[in-house]
């Protein structure tokens, strides 16, 4: 399993071997001192798919190959904000370079064109100014939104559910989807 993590709280993403060419599945859990955070009792059970995820893990599925790390490459590759979601929407994996979770609010007032206070405005630009160093680049914020169909009880995707962000800088980032890569390579033997 591949882990990144911020402080005590992490992130585990693996991949399962399967007997369908045509899926790729992943194990997720959000982790809490290397502990995962959600309970097996309210997570789905019932048939072979949901009682075989890990302890307090979600599953997600890929047709075809896995989408997951070529779109982490492609991001670090050109340090542009991206996600990745599975065909199935299970879990939605954001990710954001060069700024923090409490940028977005701000961010998105200037996005929808909100105005601004002169303190506002004297933040973006120091933000603006920061991101165009190299050393703002090497910041990521990974944010994990899994959907309320994981949880038992729930027939239907929702778009709601927990989710889970992570800072980390790039070299974790990198070194994560290395993990990623040997994850999978190590589940397709």
């Amino acid at each position: 399993m591949a882990i990144i993590a911020d402080g005590k709280l992490g992130m585990e993403i693996g991949f399962r071997k399967t007997q369908d060419e045509e899926f790729v599945e992943y194990d997720i859990r959000f982790l809490w001192q290397g502990e995962p955070m959600m309970r097996r009792e309210i997570l789905k059970v019932g048939n072979d798919y949901w009682s075989g995820r890990l302890d307090g893990g979600f599953r997600a599925d890929d047709h075809g190959s896995d989408t997951l790390i070529p779109a982490l490459r492609s991001a670090l590759e050109h340090s542009t904000a991206g996600y990745w979601e599975p065909i199935e929407p299970w879990v939605t994996l954001y990710f954001f370079p060069g700024i923090t979770l409490d940028d977005l609010p701000l961010l998105w007032a200037c996005a929808v064109g909100e105005p601004q206070t002169q303190a506002q405005q004297g933040y973006l630009h120091r933000l603006r100014a920061e991101r165009r160093s190299t050393k703002a680049e090497d910041l990521w914020l990974l944010v994990a939104r899994v959907d309320a169909m994981n949880f038992k009880d729930e027939d239907m995707f929702s778009g709601a559910g927990p989710a889970l962000s992570v800072q980390v800088e790039r070299q974790q980032l990198e070194r994560f989807v290395d993990d990623l890569e040997q994850e999978c390579a190590a589940a397709q033997r």
